[in-house]
């Protein structure tokens, strides 16, 4: 399977889940979700402050103000950042829609990346993006990309590769509840430090096995070190007819 065909069918099953907010303009609640005295909510009152040239450190009408989660009128999350510039159930329907469609393609990348074949990379992915398809948290989409990052840096260390990998923990903060987050970034760390140790002990392994490969041959009679690439050149030369004593 091609990665565009992959990219193609994850898009097709997040408009054939989504198709209620095309057909008839309804917004993607679940019945026993609380995003809508939540999440829709704080939408409601970041767009309202934010446009009156307010901006308020927690909302006072949501839980007696606290300021922590995603209904935080402070958190910087793309329900809030959305909603300054557009209607809010268009916000709200298109991160739904936005959130299960990068689900899976970023899953399916790091399934890919770990050497699993495209069609279970695949599997994986679908089953992912489809076990909340409403009640999506933006986070859930942030940990797979985490993981992706993660895993491209500890192979390929670069200065770009980790400022993508802090910006997508970053982001995977701002926009994921704060157990969510808790979880997925225990789960991160492990994972991090379980690659580093197998990437040292591969490493270790292949210097022990071959040591001849990795340093040069003695010296003979206190003379300098021969190069372990000139040895052949060197033997050519000693048994050359002109070189041999009569």
């Amino acid at each position: 399977m091609q990665h565009w065909k992959a990219l193609v069918f994850f898009l097709t099953v997040t408009l054939l889940y989504c198709r209620e907010a095309f057909l008839s303009g309804q917004l993607l609640f679940t019945p026993e979700s609380d995003w809508i005295n939540s999440v829709y909510s704080s939408m409601a009152y970041f767009q309202y402050w934010s446009r009156q040239g307010i901006f308020p450190l927690w909302n006072t009408l949501s839980m007696c103000g606290h300021t922590f989660g995603l209904n935080s009128i402070s958190y910087p999350s793309l329900y809030h950042l959305l909603s300054v510039f557009l209607d809010l159930g268009i916000v709200y329907n298109l991160v739904i829609m936005m959130s299960l469609f990068l689900n899976g393609v970023f899953l399916y990348l790091f399934l890919a990346r770990k050497g699993l074949s495209r069609y279970a990379a695949f599997a994986g992915g679908l089953i992912w993006m489809l076990s909340k398809p409403y009640a999506v948290d933006t986070g859930f989409f942030s940990l797979p990309l985490c993981f992706f990052l993660a895993d491209r840096y500890l192979t390929q260390k670069s200065r770009l590769n980790f400022a993508l990998f802090t910006l997508a923990i970053s982001f995977y903060s701002l926009n994921a509840n704060p157990q969510y987050f808790l979880y997925g970034a225990l789960m991160l760390f492990f994972y991090v430090i379980f690659c580093e140790l197998k990437l040292s002990l591969l490493s270790n392994a292949k210097v022990t096995e071959y040591p001849s490969r990795c340093s040069d041959p003695p010296s003979v009679g206190g003379g300098p070190r021969r190069r372990s690439k000139d040895i052949p050149l060197l033997l050519r030369y000693s048994i050359s007819p002109r070189n041999q004593v009569p």
